[in-house]
């Protein structure tokens, strides 16, 4: 999302793979979560940096803006990942970063800046300086920071995600941590075993 793709496609999400890998439901939902408080900024925005940043020759960390009229999005993704072939699966570690992003001419250094996630928004520090943004954060596989000359932005997704929390709750059904909805799932697969 973060190098501006268009849609997203969750690799071969089927009823089938959600029960025989429920540990992915709770990431899925996450991410989904995520998308839906951004989606507005990606929708106006378009791509307006991306950088590949390296540490003693080998890739660290990518950092891409998407900008619109009222905020832009910050993205910083840790590519310093390994793979661990054991369990077929990369590692992440949890890792400091202070990294810089720059911003179009329409921002100023008085826009309110903030991290968010599928857990709502978050303050942490950062400067804006000349157009280009530092922030200082500890990360964990993706940071994503919102810089916003509208100060309506940051309410309206507080009260987005507040709007997300409340209808998944409401649904009454979270098969990602409840047994027996996840038995209501498995019980809709039709198979001929």
């Amino acid at each position: 999302m973060a190098a501006r793709i268009t849609s997203l496609y969750w690799f071969n999400l089927s009823l089938k793979s959600l029960v025989k890998y429920p540990d992915l439901i709770d990431p899925i939902t996450r991410v989904n979560r995520e998308i839906r408080l951004i989606d507005d900024i990606l929708l106006a925005g378009d791509a307006y940096g991306h950088e590949q940043i390296e540490d003693d020759g080998r890739l660290d960390w990518a950092t891409s803006v998407v900008a619109a009229p009222q905020a832009a999005l910050l993205v910083a993704h840790d590519v310093a990942y390994r793979p661990d072939p054991q369990e077929n699966v990369f590692r992440f570690a949890r890792r400091p970063a202070s990294l810089e992003f720059p911003l179009p001419a329409w921002f100023d250094d008085d826009c309110e800046v903030f991290a968010l996630d599928a857990d709502g928004i978050h303050d942490l520090k950062h400067t804006i300086e000349s157009r280009k943004v530092t922030i200082d954060d500890e990360i964990h596989v993706v940071g994503i920071y919102v810089v916003a000359n509208d100060r309506s932005v940051r309410s309206r997704i507080t009260t987005e995600h507040a709007d997300l929390i409340r209808g998944e709750v409401e649904q009454s059904f979270d098969p990602a941590h409840n047994e027996e909805d996840l038995l209501r799932l498995k019980s809709l697969l039709k198979t001929d075993d």
